[in-house]
């Protein structure tokens, strides 16, 4: 049974809220060992990616956490003991919050999840035409995005593959990147342009909303599965907070 990439959105979000509105660490561990279990159900290749998705902010989010000890020790009166509490409760909310979009990014297309919001709009028939450019405007970050970053990793290739050196630190890194990356970004700027142009004269706008040509119908179903997960995520969130 394959579920509509808003019923799937809906439960993630609803999980992550419950993450942000744990009570204790006990309700956390719980909520973790829930994730390992998911994780653990995916293939090994794909828990593999989703590890490499959250291995740069394993080094990010620790520091985090020792600036707010410092600034928690500086500017209060609790104790080390609350503040270390603390600086590790939110540590672990922010880890489990990063694995969750992790899990689901590497699960889900954000095209089928723009699709199915496209295809619900679509249903309407309301002829909203700022709704119809936001979502072509979404599109146009999806596509030329990946593309600025193919293009940055592909000159990153080139010149190690040259022998030039592309920064010895990482200061020296970021500083080639500013250098080089405003070139990058406007010359796509300029294809995105190109591609608007060639669309305003296939006759984009003329007709509100925009047709779709592979939608993804949002049934009965989904709307009974909405409410049971609503339903399911309150009756957790309400056990735990006993």
């Amino acid at each position: 049974m394959q579920l509509n990439p808003i019923v799937i959105l809906q439960f993630i979000l609803g999980a992550s809220i419950l993450v942000m509105l744990s009570p204790s660490g006990s309700v956390l561990a719980g909520y973790t060992l829930t994730l390992l279990l998911v994780t653990s159900a995916l293939n090994k290749q794909k828990t593999r990616s989703i590890f490499k998705r959250i291995k740069p902010y394993l080094t990010f989010i620790p520091i985090v956490g020792l600036i707010y000890f410092g600034m928690s020790v500086w500017l209060t009166n609790d104790s080390y003991k609350d503040i270390f509490y603390n600086a590790v409760f939110s540590i672990g909310k922010l880890l489990v919050l990063v694995s969750i979009m992790s899990v689901y990014l590497e699960q889900s297309s954000k095209d089928d999840i723009l699709e199915a919001f496209r295809s619900l709009w679509v249903k309407t028939r309301l002829p909203w035409k700022r709704m119809d450019n936001m979502f072509l405007f979404v599109e146009l970050i999806l596509r030329f995005f990946p593309a600025i970053q193919h293009e940055w990793n592909s000159i990153l290739r080139s010149r190690r593959a040259l022998g030039l050196s592309t920064g010895k630190t990482k200061w020296e890194s970021a500083r080639y990147m500013i250098n080089h990356l405003p070139g990058i970004i406007i010359q796509n700027y300029r294809k995105a342009e190109e591609t608007a142009n060639v669309m305003m004269m296939r006759g984009y706008g003329k007709q509100i909303p925009r047709g779709i040509a592979f939608p993804v119908n949002f049934t009965l179903r989904d709307g009974s599965l909405m409410m049971i997960v609503t339903v399911f995520l309150f009756g957790v969130h309400s056990i735990a907070s006993i």
